[in-house]
């Protein structure tokens, strides 16, 4: 198991656990810096490398999906102009992959509109044929939605929330709507209803995809 958690107190018992059956990971490099580091390995022996808001961008418009976003690496080390990847490039080779982005996903569950959440799933699904890539973005954003939820709660302002969270700028406004959409019990409900499908569909205890389409029927009717 891996266990992961932004802030916890050192006497919390998952700490007595983990001292004993474990191996305790402490991350203090900034979120994605590792990810860009990578990036730039693989370009590199393309003569390619990649700016960091470049790389910012794409992380974004792929919903943090490693899947997606080698993808479209693969891409733009084929079609980019010139030896550094800008902005530009990515929103491009973005727009023409993509009919929809993962954050249209989590934005059409907020709205509880099933058929349109079924549509852009099915889509984002055939474009990785991965489960976990697909659970993975939809945590990943969710996530962010509960630390803001959290931060604004706490008495933060969104501008400095947005930022610590690095939702970009042409980003900011839909992100604060997504915000409002959920409270924080239905979305730790959905993370754990979440975790639950990656856990039963990699031990083969359940149909990945039909799970995940019931777990989407479920947030609209209110059954999770």
């Amino acid at each position: 198991f891996i266990l992961e958690a932004d802030e916890l107190d050192s006497s919390h018992p998952v700490f007595g656990l983990v001292k004993r059956f474990g191996k305790l990971v402490r991350v203090e490099r900034l979120p994605g810096e590792s990810e860009l580091e990578a990036a730039r390995m693989k370009l590199k022996p393309f003569g390619k490398t990649i700016s960091a808001g470049a790389w910012a961008i794409l992380e974004e418009r792929m919903g943090g999906s490693g899947r997606l976003m080698d993808c479209v690496l693969d891409q733009l080390i084929l079609y980019a102009e010139g030896s550094e990847i800008h902005e530009g490039a990515v929103e491009k080779l973005a727009s023409e992959i993509l009919q929809y982005e993962p954050f249209d996903l989590v934005d059409a569950l907020g709205r509880k509109d099933i058929p349109q959440t079924l549509k852009i799933f099915r889509h984002l699904y055939h474009l990785t044929g991965d489960l976990t890539s697909t659970i993975g973005f939809l945590h990943w954003q969710l996530k962010r939605i509960w630390q803001a939820k959290k931060m604004l709660a706490a008495g933060g302002d969104f501008g400095p929330v947005g930022q610590s969270l690095r939702i970009p700028p042409f980003r900011l406004n839909e992100f604060l709507t997504q915000v409002k959409r959920f409270n924080i019990q239905e979305l730790e409900q959905l993370l754990e209803a979440l975790w639950r499908i990656d856990w039963d569909a990699k031990r083969g205890a359940c149909d990945g995809p039909v799970a995940l389409e019931t777990f989407f029927a479920g947030v609209a009717g209110g059954l999770i």
